[in-house]
């Protein structure tokens, strides 16, 4: 999906960003790595829920992000799989919210024989494809370069503080989104991915973002703490009730 000319005029600061997206995608799609998308609808007055902030925006998902899918090399051949270095993700790989390693690997002749797309450093991972859709939207950012299987989705907004952005928001807004945009098939559940990158975003301004982002990490943080603490203090009520339960069976 092409840029809105409209966006553009409006966002100052986020000109270059945006133009940066268009002339990536159109070199993506120049070199036949990614599909020529179908152009996204304009966002609607019914559609957007409140104002927001000035100099926040309304986009589409599809306008500020290029998309690419994985596949599955042949696993007879043995020539891609065996000793490989290259990471290949899968959705049992998409445990953490950054990705450095995967359980599977490829080698460099299945990247150069088969179509499979090498996914850049600071792209966002989602599982499209998977039971766990039920309940949760597994998303990563790529830490390592690598490539992903076909249950999985990689985005890219070419800026990594609007990619992390991106995991924030999905996360927040994770129930709605499923209830949105995943189907339940006859063996498993999707994300309907074209109807996906519909979806409407409220994008602020650069500076904005990472504030945001900067907030959410330090909160994150706090939460990971709070959590040891909980732990600890688990394992202290534990030994607690075992030496109360020990004494009263000495007595």
């Amino acid at each position: 999906a092409y840029l809105s000319p409209h966006l553009l005029p409006r966002w100052g600061l986020f000109y270059a960003y945006l133009k940066r997206i268009r002339e990536e995608k159109e070199r993506l799609i120049k070199e036949k790595k990614i599909k020529k998308e179908k152009p996204l609808p304009p966002i609607s007055p019914e559609e957007i829920p409140y104002e927001l902030p000035k100099g926040w925006e309304w986009v589409r998902l599809g306008e500020i992000v290029y998309s690419e899918g994985g596949k599955t090399p042949s696993k007879a051949n043995k020539e891609y799989w065996d000793k490989g270095d290259i990471l290949w993700v899968s959705p049992k790989d998409m445990k953490t919210p950054y990705i450095i390693d995967s359980e599977n690997k490829i080698t460099s002749i299945a990247l150069q024989e088969t179509s499979i797309p090498l996914v850049p450093v600071g792209s966002l991972l989602i599982v499209v494809r998977s039971g766990i859709l039920k309940r949760t939207i597994p998303l990563a950012i790529v830490k390592k370069e690598c490539t992903i299987n076909q249950d999985i989705k990689a985005i890219n907004s070419s800026v990594l503080e609007v990619n992390q952005f991106l995991y924030w928001y999905i996360k927040a807004y994770e129930k709605e989104l499923l209830i949105k945009f995943a189907k339940t098939g006859t063996t498993v559940d999707r994300i309907v991915f074209e109807d996906f990158l519909k979806c409407i975003i409220p994008l602020p301004p650069l500076n904005v973002i990472k504030k945001i982002n900067e907030k959410i990490h330090l909160l994150m943080k706090l939460y990971d703490q709070l959590n040891e603490e909980i732990e600890k203090s688990n394992q202290n009520l534990k030994l607690l009730t075992e030496s109360v339960l020990k004494e009263a069976f000495q007595d």
